[in-house]
């Protein structure tokens, strides 16, 4: 483990985020752009953590194959989606089976609070963290487009999703 940290510590990763950028010669869809940009974001402040709201698991992929420096809170209601979370690098997939609620935007802020305070008790995050939240506008998959960055504070305070609607 202590051999894992130097060499973690060891890449350059504002240059590995060049990098892959750069390799990225095609025009990219939503998800894609928007996971580049919660990465960029969390380089940027210095997040605690990026959180994905996610039904397939896809959105939260593609923010780990940028190799963000902070951990991905990956959220999501399928079993299987949590189980393969667990093969990418960076990834703390969070199995949500609370009952769902009928308004959508309650529903994702009660995701959210679940993701905060996972990472509040894994002492990765703090009061005074910013995180990176990543969700869709709408239920279901391919939707993910929205990219906020968001204090803890505010997160656990007051309702991130639903004071919009």
């Amino acid at each position: 483990a202590e051999y894992m940290g130097e060499a973690e510590a060891a890449i350059y990763h504002r240059q590995y985020l060049e990098d892959l950028k750069s390799d990225l010669s095609r025009q990219l869809d939503m998800t894609h752009t928007t996971a580049i940009a919660a990465v960029e974001a969390a380089h940027r402040c210095a997040a605690g953590a990026i959180v994905v709201i996610t039904t397939t698991g896809r959105s939260a992929h593609l923010v780990a194959r940028h190799r963000p420096l902070c951990p991905i809170l990956t959220v999501t209601r399928n079993e299987q989606t949590a189980r393969q979370a667990h093969l990418w690098r960076g990834l703390h997939p969070l199995f949500y089976d609370r009952p769902r609620d009928d308004n959508w935007s309650k529903d994702m802020d009660q995701r959210i609070v679940y993701a905060v305070d996972y990472g509040i008790k894994r002492g990765f995050l703090t009061q005074d963290d910013f995180i990176i939240l990543v969700t869709g506008v709408q239920a279901g998959a391919g939707y993910t487009n929205t990219m906020r960055v968001i204090s803890v504070k505010e997160a656990l305070a007051n309702p991130i999703i639903s004071r919009n609607q």
